[in-house]
C-alpha cells in the first residue's frame, strides 16, 4: 500500500513539474514575441532569452531533484545541503547572465534575465495551466483550519485591550 502512495505522490509531483515547464515555455514565448517588436537586432535578445529559459528549466529540475534528496536526510544535513545547492543555482543563473552580457552586450543580458524570471511567471501561471490546459487542478483542502467565532463578548474585548499595553 505504501508503494502505491509513493507512486501516486511521484506522479503528482511530475505533473506539477510538467505544468511548471509549460508555464515557463508560455511566458518565454510571450516575451520572445514581445521582443520581436521592441529589440533590434532581435536575434541577440532571442539567444539570451533562450539561454535564460534553458537555465530556468535546468534550475527547476535541479530544485526538484534537491528537494527529493533532502527529504531523505536529517534536518541538519538537509538544511546545509539545500543552502549549498541554492547558492549553486543562484551562481549558475548569475554566470549565464554575465556570459550573455560579455558575449553580446545588454540585449542578450536582458533576454537571459527575462528567461530566468520566466520561472516565477510560470509559477504564477500554474493554477491557470492546471485548470484550463491539463484539467488537474484541485482546490486546497482547508478542513484543518478552525472556524472563527465572530461574536466576541465585551469581557473578551477588554481582556484583549489590557493584554496589549502599548495600544489604546
Amino acid at each position: 500500500m505504501k508503494s502505491d502512495t509513493k507512486k501516486s505522490d511521484y506522479a503528482k509531483s511530475r505533473q506539477v513539474l510538467l505544468e511548471l515547464y509549460m508555464g515557463i515555455g508560455i511566458s518565454s514565448a510571450f516575451f520572445a514575441a514581445l521582443g520581436i517588436f521592441t529589440m533590434r537586432p532581435y536575434y541577440s535578445f532571442f539567444l539570451g532569452l533562450l539561454a535564460g529559459t534553458a537555465i530556468a528549466v535546468l534550475c527547476v529540475w535541479w530544485l526538484y531533484d534537491d528537494l527529493d534528496a533532502a527529504l531523505d536526510m536529517t534536518e541538519k544535513h538537509a538544511k546545509g545541503f539545500m543552502t549549498l545547492h541554492s547558492m549553486a543555482r543562484l551562481l549558475s543563473r548569475l554566470a549565464v547572465m554575465a556570459a550573455a552580457y560579455l558575449i553580446g552586450g545588454w540585449q542578450p543580458f536582458v533576454g537571459s534575465a527575462v528567461g530566468i524570471l520566466s520561472t516565477k511567471i510560470g509559477a504564477y501561471l500554474h493554477p491557470f495551466i492546471s485548470k484550463k490546459i491539463t484539467k488537474t487542478y484541485t482546490p486546497p483542502d482547508l478542513s484543518f483550519v478552525p472556524e472563527e467565532d465572530d461574536e466576541d463578548t465585551e469581557e473578551e474585548l477588554s481582556e484583549y485591550q489590557y493584554s496589549r499595553p502599548f495600544r489604546k
